[in-house]
């Protein structure tokens, strides 16, 4: 305001006062209405409350899982360097007995999780 001239000056001050004349007071019960309004629209409204997560946790299956795979495999590997030698790591039954315990054992994980899907699943479409 101290850079405009006294006459821009007047008139702000002019349509301030007029601003001010022309405001209208709300009633006293105002915002009591008002909030009984929100209160009736948040009654009203369906409430959704958040879907729960169950406590499944991938990772803890995954490591329980693989690490009774890597047993299997220890065991079944020790057993065949102490009955055939150490040429017998090397031989196609014992890679063919890894693959297929390898392959067991991610098939069971597979199924865990594809269980755990399907619960999920239902119990959503059951909640709502």
């Amino acid at each position: 305001m101290k850079h405009l001239p006294d006459n821009n000056r007047n008139e702000e001050e002019a349509i301030r006062a007029l601003l001010k004349k022309s405001r209208v007071a709300a009633p006293e019960n105002l915002q009591h209405r008002i909030i009984g309004q929100v209160e009736n629209v948040r009654a009203l409204t369906p409430q959704q409350s958040p879907l729960e997560k169950t406590g499944t946790n991938v990772l803890a299956d995954f490591k329980s899982i693989f690490a009774f795979m890597y047993i299997a495999l220890i065991a079944a590997g020790a057993s065949f360097y102490f009955s055939q030698g150490s040429e017998s790591l090397k031989s196609p039954s014992f890679v063919f007995i890894v693959v297929g315990i390898a392959s067991l054992f991610s098939l069971f994980w597979l199924i865990t999780r594809l269980d755990s899907f399907l619960r999920e699943k239902y119990r959503r479409k059951r909640k709502s």
